[in-house]
């Protein structure tokens, strides 16, 4: 958002205005470059001049200093001077509005200095998140009577940089890491906004916990949402499912050159399927099924195969991924010590 803003920012003032050709109508041609615009965020502004003249500042409260003053306490930025080229004897003047600065409108204008000629030269620069724009390169004192812009500083909403995973383990316990932060460093705390019952927020350690049950399977919804020390917010939103575990205690071993797997009951599953990755694809080789072993007889001497089970719920829905297991059939099927039959 900063960059869009920054780059119209830029555009405007870059945008050629009247008077533009020859350098000609300097007033009119300052004016419509120092067009007023906004900064997301309160950022790092400056507005610095070079020449015959002071910088003014009117602050959102309506207070006006100038540089003279440099650092006024309890004030809402900052007074800087800036070393020009040596041997012109004019200091820079500058003026930044820093992190943590009061919100809304600075109004910033170039004064003459007091018996300064007319015909004088006059930079003024505006400094952006770092980024330099000349406005005018070769104003003159006469010019600045009536001269001024605005820079509008609002806070900006801290931002979450963390996902929601998509699936949530039913039976245990899932701890997921959320990270947030903000712009101008403020400290930015988390609440659950929506969320299932259970599901809690620890700020310390920036951590969504929830351990769902099986009467939790299916769908939910969980939005979080940051805040910062001004109130500014911001929303995350995500569907979550809460999905059957892992199949506990899959195995695979060869005998008699058969593959044999076994598994273990998985509480809230109605039926298995079983799968086999080969050549890079991964193929179901039973479905449907509802005991706790399986035979697959479809294997070839010299072939290494790897398997993987699902747990299928109620809804449909597949259990969490378990770890494949790989074996190497040896000898044939029916060769000498080998099984017959499933």
């Amino acid at each position: 958002m900063r960059h869009s803003v920054l780059c119209l920012a830029l555009a405007v003032l870059l945008a050629p205005g009247p008077g533009s050709a020859g350098r000609t109508g300097k007033k009119e041609y300052f004016r419509s470059l120092a067009a007023d615009f906004k900064v997301v965020g309160v950022a790092d502004v400056a507005a610095i001049l070079s020449g015959p003249a002071s910088l003014r500042v009117r602050d959102p409260s309506g207070r006006v200093t100038s540089p003279a003053e440099r650092q006024i306490p309890g004030s809402n930025y900052v007074v800087m001077d800036f070393t020009t080229s040596p041997g012109d004897g004019v200091p820079d003047q500058g003026l930044t509005v820093p992190r943590g600065a009061e919100e809304g409108v600075y109004e910033v204008s170039a004064v003459p200095a007091p018996g300064a000629d007319p015909e004088a030269r006059v930079i003024v620069e505006i400094y952006v998140k770092g980024a330099a724009v000349w406005l005018v390169d070769d104003l003159k004192v006469k010019d600045l009577a009536d001269t001024s812009f605005a820079v509008e500083v609002r806070n900006r909403p801290p931002e979450i940089h963390s996902a929601i995973p998509s699936g949530f383990d039913a039976g245990k316990e899932n701890r997921v890491t959320v990270y947030a932060s903000d712009y101008e460093g403020q400290r930015v705390t988390v609440h659950i906004e929506k969320g299932p019952a259970g599901m809690s927020w620890d700020q310390e350690t920036w951590t969504l916990a929830w351990t769902p049950t099986l009467d939790d399977l299916g769908p939910h919804e969980v939005a979080l949402v940051a805040e910062d020390e001004r109130g500014a917010t911001s929303r995350m939103q995500s569907p979550v499912w809460v999905l059957l575990p892992a199949v506990p205690s899959f195995r695979a071993r060869v005998e008699g050159g058969a593959v044999v797997l076994t598994w273990e009951p998985l509480e809230g599953a109605v039926s298995y399927e079983i799968l086999s990755a080969e050549r890079g694809m991964l193929d179901p080789v039973a479905t449907g099924l509802t005991g706790t072993r399986y035979v697959d007889i479809q294997v070839q001497v010299g072939q290494r195969y790897s398997y993987h089970i699902h747990g299928i719920d109620r809804n449909g829905r597949k259990s969490t991924n378990s770890p494949f297991q790989f074996v190497t059939v040896t000898r044939a099927r029916g060769g000498p010590g080998g099984d017959h039959g499933p």
